[in-house]
């Protein structure tokens, strides 16, 4: 329980810290539900996942303000300003750093903590983020994030899951998609649109070769066995690889289809239906 309320403090803080910076206006959180229960609850690790929004009317004679460029010297100056603004048991040790995005890690009084910041510039210019309300228990407060569209972050896990197949590292993708669609209606077009414009802008197909090669993972040992060493190491998580793929394979399905047709998929997605509403 005490380690769950340290995480929980260090996750509160640190994002009250880049508020007092100035630069949470600038970034889009990405995984808002899954954070936060990551850091109140059993999860061994947190990771906090913002993408950054730059200002084109910011100047670089300006220097180093919310909205400058992200490039080489941003990120160095983001870490000593957030070393600099937080508490001081608290300090960040960079894990990469390069022009195309942040990665550290995080102690408390020289203590590690399984914690990782992540940073990377958001550079399309029809993304709108959505205003969400999120409550800081710990410190008693709440704050106003700005979020990542919902679609836009399940057609990001998906993409990552298609784009890697069985060389995926980081399993936690299959299990952030299946929790969106789990608990949010999704617009079918959004979804589509945005799926769409990372296959083709990183030139990947969702063919049927692709496509039945990922679909073969549903029974496939290897990706069993990566599924539940991950989950082993999840305190308080407990799902079936069936079960995550399943919803996962119900709910890209139709998307799919539509999108190699070049036609638009009308429909809702209703988490408590397991299906779309067309």
């Amino acid at each position: 329980m005490k380690e769950n309320i340290l995480k929980a403090y260090i996750l509160e803080e640190l994002i009250l810290t880049i508020n007092r910076m100035g630069f949470l206006s600038n970034l889009w959180m990405v995984g808002r539900d899954e954070l936060m229960d990551s850091g109140h609850s059993g999860r061994d690790e947190i990771k906090l996942f913002f993408l950054y929004k730059e200002n084109e009317t910011i100047l670089p004679a300006e220097g180093f303000v919310p909205g400058c460029r992200f490039d080489e010297s941003f990120t160095q100056n983001f870490i000593e300003k957030l070393q600099e603004k937080t508490i001081p048991q608290i300090t960040m040790k960079p894990i990469a750093i390069d022009e195309h995005s942040i990665s550290m890690e995080v102690y408390y009084e020289k203590m590690y903590v399984p914690a990782t910041i992540y940073i990377s510039p958001e550079r399309r210019d029809n993304i709108v983020p959505t205003k969400m309300n999120m409550e800081l228990p710990v410190h008693e407060e709440s704050i106003m994030v700005l979020c990542y569209p919902i679609e836009q972050e399940a057609a990001l896990h998906f993409f990552i899951i298609i784009k890697d197949l069985e060389l995926i590292n980081e399993m936690e993708h299959y299990y952030y998609l299946y929790n969106i669609f789990s608990t949010n209606t999704i617009d079918g077009v959004r979804f589509q649109n945005a799926l769409s414009a990372l296959l083709r802008d990183n030139n990947i197909s969702i063919d049927d070769k692709r496509w039945q090669l990922l679909m073969s993972y549903k029974s496939y040992s290897y990706m069993k066995n990566k599924w539940r060493n991950w989950i082993k190491r999840q305190k308080e998580l407990s799902l079936r690889w069936e079960e995550v793929f399943g919803i996962i394979e119900i709910a890209v399905l139709p998307v799919r289809e539509s999108i190699l047709d070049g036609k638009m998929f009308f429909g809702d997605w209703m988490p408590g239906l397991g299906r779309y509403l067309v």
